[in-house]
């Protein structure tokens, strides 16, 4: 989705991921990985995801959610809309979008959940613990 309004987010941190065209020609694979983990490494500096080995299934992406005071997982079209409300989307041509492609999100999730990139990992302690540390503040 492009936003017709390139300035319309300049108070959000800009996160720069390659256009379809780079993921999608394998030749242009290398760069594109490049482009993924320096992405990635963007979303990281928020200190707002994290990973979850799910006890039936594999590892996912989730955030803190405040209001219901659990960490929530990632559909990947809850990521798009994430990362459209957490950053100043652009692809690396100079275009500013409102969400990344869906193809494009799954390359970033997919890059995110590697090991290289080290997302915190959360789990039942960790709820528990940001719990207590919401309720100590009020």
């Amino acid at each position: 989705m492009l936003r017709p309004d390139a300035t319309r987010r300049t108070d959000r941190p800009p996160l720069f991921f390659p256009s379809m065209v780079t993921i999608h020609k394998q030749h242009h694979e290398e760069l594109a990985s490049k482009e993924l983990t320096e992405c990635a490494h963007v979303i990281k500096a928020t200190g707002l995801l994290y990973r979850w080995k799910k006890y039936y299934g594999p590892t996912v992406l989730c955030a803190w959610e405040s209001t219901v005071k659990l960490f929530t997982h990632f559909s990947n079209e809850s990521l798009r809309e994430w990362l459209g409300t957490h950053f100043d989307l652009q692809e690396t041509t100079g275009i500013h979008f409102g969400l990344p492609a869906e193809a494009v999100a799954d390359r970033i999730w997919q890059t995110l959940l590697l090991n290289t990139i080290d997302l915190p990992w959360a789990s039942w302690q960790l709820t528990t613990q940001y719990r207590i540390e919401k309720l100590c503040r009020f």
